[in-house]
């Protein structure tokens, strides 16, 4: 990334908020290029508010792995990801590779290129990043690359930036192109009601489960994690590694927990926002889908507001993550997952009366 160049910023990106990542930034991105989308309708109208798929891995609620909503994402705003390839991680032999000259200099060069043209550009690792910007390289910032850092994520210390230099190179960077027009609104709700439905009851992830099923099994292993840690650290020791499967199991457990309770609060307001589009019989069902989903969010959410009294992470050593909470857990979820059912139930009323 050799060779000095302007310095040059997007004003006034909006810091990325919501959990998952990947739908916050590409939210941000759009919003910046003009596109009147925010991240509770990206995570609707793609599945992704909808959709749970449980394997205990920490990787599971991402938007690309699984049942990539991502893509549902773009295909419905009308817009393509022209992908960048960096140091990307390699899963079968568990080490990241370092990129090529070549794809640094087309990555840095699409990078430039989009900030230019005023649209901000994703940068993904294990989680998504929005680029914002980009000067010259110097100790301060060896790649050149500014960031925007997400509302829940910066450190205190950065908290004042607002464009963070990228201190290392992703695994890849998405550039944005709008290639059509967005789907018409009422069709692209349809659509999701319909994905909603079927990523409950019917969708199949192979040793990762998804929907109802995904619901009973972390229900049903929460109670007894033993076989769990075994099962892991037999894959863990294929590789050459130091990962710990109870920290793993751990992190997965509260990582997904956190995300779920962030979903359907995103399902409920999704649901809200769309009542207008449709006669009152389908309005009233998906209001009392937003409502079933409300509960879900209630009865998943501590009093105090702190999700980690339930679903410690394993790095918080004074919450140690007891059998005592696993099972409190476990209860809350099986609660929720009544809720989640009376949900699913109002939505295909209103996909049967809609027609």
């Amino acid at each position: 990334m050799a060779g000095a160049m302007a310095r040059r910023v997007l004003e006034g990106v909006v810091a990325p908020h919501g959990m998952n990542s990947v739908l916050t930034c590409l939210a941000g991105a759009l919003q910046y290029a003009g596109e009147a989308v925010g991240y509770s309708y990206l995570m609707g109208v793609s599945g992704r508010a909808f959709r749970l798929q449980y394997s205990w891995c920490p990787s599971c609620p991402h938007a690309v792995v699984g049942y990539n909503v991502y893509d549902a994402a773009l295909s419905v705003t009308g817009y393509a990801a022209h992908s960048y390839p960096l140091a990307s991680w390699e899963a079968e032999t568990r080490h990241q590779r370092g990129a090529t000259d070549q794809e640094l200099a087309s990555a840095n060069a699409a990078m430039r290129a989009s900030i230019n043209a005023g649209v901000p550009v994703l940068m993904g690792s294990e989680e998504c990043d929005l680029l914002v910007g980009y000067e010259p390289v110097g100790t301060e910032n060896p790649t050149g690359w500014l960031m925007r850092p997400r509302a829940w994520g910066a450190r205190p210390s950065q908290e004042v930036l607002y464009a963070m230099p990228v201190d290392k190179l992703p695994w890849c960077i998405d550039t944005l192109e709008r290639v059509g027009e967005p789907v018409a609104r009422r069709q692209a709700v349809l659509d999701s009601l319909r994905r909603a439905v079927w990523l409950a009851r019917e969708a199949t992830l192979g040793e990762t489960s998804i929907g109802f099923a995904a619901w009973e099994r972390w229900i049903s292993e929460l109670r007894d994690v033993e076989p769990v840690f075994a099962k892991s650290q037999g894959y863990l020791d294929q590789f050459d590694t130091q990962e710990s499967a109870p920290f793993e199991i751990q992190l997965g457990n509260a990582w997904c927990y956190d995300s779920l309770i962030d979903a359907r609060r995103c399902a409920a307001e999704y649901l809200r926002e769309q009542t207008g589009l449709f006669a009152a019989d389908v309005a009233r069902a998906l209001e009392n889908a937003a409502a079933a989903y409300d509960h879900l969010v209630e009865t998943l959410s501590p009093e105090s507001g702190r999700t980690t009294c339930i679903a410690p992470y394993p790095w918080m050593e004074n919450e140690p993550w007891t059998q005592a909470l696993r099972d409190e857990q476990s209860g809350r979820l099986s609660r929720a997952y009544e809720r989640e059912q009376v949900a699913v139930a109002a939505i295909e009323r209103a996909l049967a009366q809609a027609i």
